[in-house]
């Protein structure tokens, strides 16, 4: 096993994830394995890398996104960007309402420190879950 994980990799691959593909994580080399080179790794080298051997990271859809919206509409003090932020989070195209909103509140720099905070928790509790030692190089506080 690795000696410890970068926190900021496995964000940054629940991040920027698709959120209808799986990511992997093969705790053996420490590496992150994307869909699509889960099968060209096997079949290069089918000893390093069996499914059973990789770990599913966790998938943030969109629509974990939008509920991670309105948990920070619930947030905001200012009564009239609230209201303005959970219009955006109920029209037909809640994601980009949002974003629009936000801007328009001048509180996305906010919604961004939220949603990173929350990204992060959950990338170190799957990760203590799952029993990995990990390296805060975000944060820069170790395991």
């Amino acid at each position: 096993m690795p000696r410890g994980i970068s926190l900021s990799e496995i964000v940054a691959a629940m991040q920027f994830g698709d959120g209808t593909t799986v990511t992997y994580f093969n705790p053996t080399t420490g590496e992150i394995v994307r869909p699509r080179t889960v099968s060209e790794e096997m079949a290069q080298a089918p000893h390093a890398a069996r499914p059973e051997d990789l770990e599913p990271l966790p998938v943030f859809s969109e629509q974990d996104e939008i509920e991670l919206a309105r948990q920070f509409a619930d947030t905001v003090d200012e009564a009239e960007d609230q209201q303005r932020l959970r219009q955006a989070l109920a029209s037909a195209t809640p994601r980009e309402a949002f974003e629009s909103a936000l801007f328009r509140c001048r509180i996305a720099n906010e919604w961004f420190r939220f949603r990173d905070d929350r990204l992060l928790r959950l990338a170190k509790d799957w990760l203590e879950a799952h029993h990995l030692p990990y390296i805060d190089d975000i944060t820069r506080q170790a395991d």
